[in-house]
């Protein structure tokens, strides 16, 4: 399945909408949500000009892997 940009974001914000909910919920005085800031680009800067599916999907994984982000 490939994924571009416009559909990242959406996946992204119907996530943040729909109120995830993990184990950590269960377990008083533990965060239910982590989260880190992503950069999609855009903006003069356009910091992210070579979008590349690639790219997004190993950083997706090394967020939710490494950073343990849900």
């Amino acid at each position: 399945m490939t994924i571009n940009r416009a559909q990242f974001l959406a996946l992204g914000a119907a996530a943040a909408t729909a109120g995830v909910v993990t184990p950590a919920a269960a377990t008083p005085n533990r965060l239910t949500l982590r989260g880190v800031a992503y950069d999609t680009g855009g903006g003069p800067d356009d910091s992210r000009a070579r979008w590349r599916h690639s790219l997004m999907r190993g950083e997706i994984h090394a967020v939710r892997h490494r950073l343990h982000a849900n």
